[in-house]
Formats: C-alpha cells, structure tokens, sequence
C-alpha cells in the first residue's frame, strides 16, 4: 500500500527474493523530489501514476503477477483488497490510511507491517492479529491534524527509506515464511 520510496523499494526487494505476486496501490503521482530516494522512479517518470511502477518491476521479475491500482485506499478498496493478499507492505504517507488499513486487516486477520519514515528517521512495527496489538490497540485515535509534522514540512534523507523497506521486507518474509 504506497509506491513511493517505501512501498517501491519493498516491493523490489520482496519480487527479488521470489515473492511472485504482489497489488500495489497508490492514488499519487511521481514528482520531482520523490527521485533522490526512489530508485525505481526516473525524471521521465515525473507526473506519471507512482502504482505505474508495476513496469519496471515486471521487467525485474516477467514471470511476477503485479496488480496494480492507481485509487485512494478508502474503506471499500481495503475490504476489496485484504482479504485476497497474505500480507500487506505499509508505504503509506498519511495517518488515516494507516487505520482504514489497520482495521481491514485485524477484520480479515491478515498481517501488515506498518512502516514510516521522516527527516531522518523511520519506525517499522509487525502487526499480526491475534499474536499481538494492532494500531488502533495501541493508539485508538489518530493525532489531530497539525500535530505531527508531515513529510511536506520535514522532508526525508533519502538514505532513510532505504533502511526501513529493509527491515521491512525482512519482516515480511520472516512472516510470509512463518505462514501455513
């Protein structure tokens, strides 16, 4: 969920490591400052849909099922889209995706790995139902707006992705390979 630097750069490495089905989902656009630190993403990429990053990573892996869907993740799409995946990658930029997916995924009880990165540094946490506490356990509300600081405002290093997308693909495998 998110094809900027996060959600591009796990999706490579899981593709790369042999997972052979991937839905990628992301409302935005490749803009000139997301280029520093996604390396899937050239300046010809520049106001093309970011879930387009579906070609380059089929041209990693040709034999890779990739969907791609080019939307908001808004509680419909969530409840269309969980329950057919093992696990969901976060790459997500805001708060409230983050709980529309939180509660798709505790409903469905798919695990999901909520990751986030910002100026110069980042967070990953395993979220798997029924082993442990799930967002909204953790934190019920999200923060009002205006509270935390946003990657407009912050910016991000772009080394930082790099590091999270690898702790969490490394989780996502540990989890996928844990799976009956």
């Amino acid at each position: 969920a998110g094809c900027g630097a996060l959600g591009t750069n796990t999706a490579e490495a899981l593709l790369r490591a042999g997972v052979k089905r991937l839905v990628l989902v992301d409302r935005d656009v490749v803009e000139i400052h997301n280029l520093h630190r996604v390396s899937l993403f050239l300046p010809a990429d520049v106001g093309r849909p970011k879930a387009l990053a579906k070609e380059r990573l089929q041209e990693i892996s040709p034999d890779a099922e990739i969907d791609c869907y080019i939307a908001h993740l808004d509680p419909e799409l969530a409840e269309e889209l969980v329950p057919k995946v093992d696990l969901v990658a976060d790459g997500l930029d805001n708060l409230e995706t983050r709980y529309v997916l939180n509660d798709a995924c505790v409903k469905y009880g798919k695990p999901w790995i909520y990751t986030a990165v910002l100026a110069t540094y980042g967070l990953t946490m395993p979220i798997v139902p029924e082993k442990g506490p799930c967002l909204r356990c953790l934190f019920p509300h999200p923060p009002r707006p205006g509270t935390i600081p946003t990657c407009a405002e912050a910016g991000i290093l772009g080394t930082v992705p790099k590091v999270l997308d690898s702790l969490q693909a490394t989780t996502a495998m540990a989890i996928l390979l844990e799976s009956p």
